[in-house]
């Protein structure tokens, strides 16, 4: 990924394209952003490094360490797609059943995806970006954010092939608990213990969901951090 908007917050980049590297993608159901105060069905993050001589410990290097695409997404009726596009939509439907079909004991859990057909299809000229954090433990700072404006219209029945992976295999775990006694009696003491209060936890029990017990952050206000919106098509 290529671009200009590090040099709205990193002054000695101005003007400067930065390049950034895709390492991996993953889901949010419901989204991490809202719109007008609204969660959205689904969001994708695309995460990706900084190029190595831009890294903060290098001499010059940015004061981020990763930038996030994002993308939101509505799930529509099935007749919106008589008459429009529904190419997103049956590239994340392939992905599900791709990795459902997959041997989780393979590299497939691991597999390269290309995304350059799925992005170049939307309107990226258009977008929000500002500098904040990882929205999952341990929220690290140093994230340039990229969230699209374009939501994406999906079926519901690729929604639910998606959301079907938030209950994982054990070993796929980021987190341990004491014991399974604990984990159901008090998991929000041991997952919450240095987060801050503000994160919401799953309240759903007896399941794994994601990598982690807290799947989605809530929402946080951007206090004095600026947020530009983009429109390179002017």
């Amino acid at each position: 990924m290529l671009t200009k908007t590090a040099g709205l917050f990193d002054k000695h980049l101005k003007d400067r394209e930065v390049v950034f590297h895709g390492m991996q993608a993953h889901f949010h159901s419901p989204s991490e952003h809202t719109i007008d105060g609204q969660l959205l069905d689904l969001e994708l993050h695309i995460v990706h490094g900084i190029e190595s001589d831009l890294a903060p410990s290098m001499k010059g290097g940015s004061q981020f360490t990763n930038g996030v695409l994002g993308f939101l997404f509505k799930v529509v009726p099935d007749s919106y797609f008589k008459t429009n596009f529904d190419a997103h939509d049956r590239f994340l439907y392939k992905l599900a059943q791709d990795y459902k079909d997959g041997d989780y004991n393979s590299d497939m859990a691991f597999m390269k995806l290309d995304f350059t057909a799925f992005v170049m299809r939307l309107q990226y000229e258009k977008r929000w970006t500002y500098q904040g954090s990882l929205t999952t433990a341990p929220f690290g700072e140093g994230i340039l954010w990229n969230v699209l404006e374009q939501v994406i219209p999906i079926r519901q029945q690729t929604l639910d092939e998606l959301v079907s992976f938030k209950e994982i295999e054990d070993r796929q775990r980021f987190n341990r608990f004491e014991s399974v006694e604990s984990e159901h009696k008090n998991y929000h003491d041991q997952i919450r213990a240095g987060v801050p209060a503000h994160c919401v936890p799953c309240a759903c029990e007896h399941k794994t969901l994601f990598r982690t017990a807290i799947c989605n952050r809530a929402v946080q206000d951007k206090g004095d951090r600026p947020v530009y919106r983009i429109n390179s098509s002017k």
